[in-house]
């Protein structure tokens, strides 16, 4: 890996040591292996002194500069200076990089009284750079990791590390052993931040107990031993409910159109669209209501996003997540009987003896009008989205018999339909749902008695007996 591919210039380093901006010393780049993954980094070495190796940023981190060098350059002169970022202006993101970076130069200074090993530093490393990895998918603020809320996140993450780990880096499925393990340093690192062993703490408290840690483990791995709460009935009665919801809050509003619906309503719309193209909660969430906006407001951003390309009476959503590409064209309508005047609709006649029209609008176009700011399609944050999915989806609609328990389950149960009651080949339904057939496989495809009586009967079993026989007899003959 060489240096000028990153921006690299020697009389850059030239001139800021002739000037006394920085100390003599080289700028390197250092690679870093963790659970299986190679990271590269920029240091810089200073030639004389103590804590001579500084480390800077990953070679891929531009910040807001150029390339990753001249942002290697301004940190360093901002290190050099002690200027360190305020409290005010912290993410939880930026607080993970400074963990690390205390975990790395603890093995560098060999500091008396660290009883950790340089391996298990770098265990420790690696376990809370998978957090790093799914807080760049699934922002949070410092904020929120303070609320009682942070304990759906924390379920989130845990179920992420059963279900969606990704093993396309050559990985191997996470043990049980593992993931119990990468939790206890997480809750580790939380701890840490609210009593921490030196400088000052970063928060003031974070719900996540040792006891819930393991309770909600426990129920987590129980949950993948059998997944079974998919059954056709299940995803009519899902599908019948939302939509008729979908639909209420829709003709209410044409009928009294000075009247905006509830927010909370939004989640009628957001479990529709999950159930029907399989999004995650995270591309609806943090989905732009256009490209621009998209460039404009998430930048230069390393975590997943969604934005809106309309193309005819078709809006498809154009996904990055989880490191991989993907568009799904959304065509569902929300049908009325009267015409809305704040919306361009399809007139259409359901029937041909039919004398009242129907006025259909595309689902998109309606969320867009009802919801939608200038920038996002739904501008609510995640966890006030998941407290209503609790109130007003599986209480209100009466949908806890179901067995569905999170939004992510709507995910899993689209499909399961598409697969079992469709015939969608799998191959074609992991381009809708950005997974690999591998992860469908291994943590989708749900074993039920229902599932298991059709496959049978799919096989015919019953007739297998005179279907060998006849093939002998043709064989005989």
């Amino acid at each position: 890996m060489k240096k000028k591919d990153f921006g690299y210039s020697k009389d850059i380093v030239k001139y800021l040591q002739s000037d006394g901006t920085i100390p003599n010393g080289s700028f390197t780049i250092q690679k870093n292996k963790q659970g299986g993954k190679v990271y590269h980094y920029w240091y810089y070495n200073k030639s004389k002194g103590t804590n001579r190796l500084i480390h800077l940023c990953s070679v891929n981190d531009k910040g807001d500069e150029e390339n990753s060098f001249q942002n290697s350059v301004k940190i360093l002169k901002d290190k050099l200076k002690g200027i360190s970022k305020t409290k005010r202006n912290q993410t939880f993101l930026n607080v993970i990089d400074d963990y690390i970076e205390r975990l790395e130069k603890e093995g560098e200074e060999n500091v008396r009284g660290t009883e950790r090993t340089k391996k298990t530093t770098q265990d420790i490393i690696s376990h809370v750079r998978k957090l790093r990895d799914y807080v760049i998918e699934t922002p949070i603020s410092l904020r929120g990791v303070q609320r009682e809320s942070f304990r759906n996140y924390f379920e989130d993450f845990v179920s992420y590390l059963i279900y969606d780990y990704e093993k396309s880096n050559g990985e191997k499925e996470l043990s049980d052993n593992s993931i119990r393990v990468i939790l206890i340093h997480i809750q580790q690192f939380l701890d840490e931040l609210v009593e921490p062993s030196r400088g000052n703490r970063v928060i003031k408290y974070h719900p996540i107990t040792p006891k819930f840690r393991k309770n909600l483990f426990s129920v987590r791995r129980k949950e993948k031993s059998i997944p079974d709460f998919y059954t056709v009935e299940n995803y009519i009665e899902w599908v019948e409910k939302l939509s008729e919801r979908v639909r209420k809050v829709w003709l209410e509003f044409i009928k009294n159109p000075k009247v905006r619906p509830e927010k909370y309503t939004s989640v009628y719309f957001t479990s529709l669209l999950q159930i029907l193209y399989g999004f995650r909660i995270g591309e609806l969430v943090y989905c732009y209501s256009n490209k621009k906006s998209m460039e404009r407001i998430h930048g230069k951003k390393k975590s997943g996003y969604s934005y809106i390309s309309p193309n005819k009476h078709i809006y498809t959503f154009v996904i990055y997540w989880k490191r991989k590409f993907g568009r799904v064209g959304v065509d569902y309508s929300v049908f009325s009987w009267t015409k809305s005047d704040q919306l361009k609709q399809e007139k259409i006649f359901l029937k041909e003896h039919h004398k009242k029209p129907t006025y259909k609008t595309n689902i998109i176009e309606v969320i867009m009008y009802l919801y939608s700011d200038e920038d996002r399609l739904f501008p609510f944050d995640m966890g006030t989205l998941r407290k209503n999915f609790d109130n007003y989806v599986l209480d209100e609609l009466e949908l806890k018999h179901t067995g569905v328990e999170r939004t992510h389950d709507l995910r899993d149960m689209m499909i399961n339909f598409n697969l079992y009651t469709k015939g969608v080949s799998t191959f074609d339904l992991s381009q809708v749902t950005r997974n690999s057939v591998q992860t469908m496989e291994n943590y989708y495809i749900h074993t039920s008695n229902e599932i298991s009586i059709s496959n049978s009967e799919k096989l015919s079993i019953k007739n297998r007996i005179s279907e060998v026989y006849n093939l002998k007899m043709e064989k005989d003959n």
